[in-house]
């Protein structure tokens, strides 16, 4: 049996002051499998399409999944597909 390979994406943004609090409580609900360090070299095209979600979430919080719903559904498949 081989052993499982982990697979690691780095991702880092840039968030202005105001919204670093929201976008870093955001991350640690994902604490599970992200690592979160602070980096400076997001372009700025990332900048805005990141600035556009946030702006959407503010404006539409109800339209979320939590992280723990969508993992329970995730389990869920797994299980259902292990018939």
């Amino acid at each position: 049996m081989q052993p499982k390979t982990l697979a690691a994406m780095r991702l880092t943004i840039e968030v202005e002051d105001q919204k670093a609090d929201f976008v870093l409580e955001l991350l640690q609900t994902l604490k599970e499998f992200v690592r979160i360090e602070s980096e400076e070299n997001l372009s700025p095209q990332e900048k805005e399409l990141l600035d556009e979600r946030i702006e959407e979430f503010n404006n539409n919080p109800e339209q979320t999944v939590s992280w723990a719903s969508v993992k329970a559904e995730i389990e869920a498949m797994k299980k259902g597909s292990h018939r």
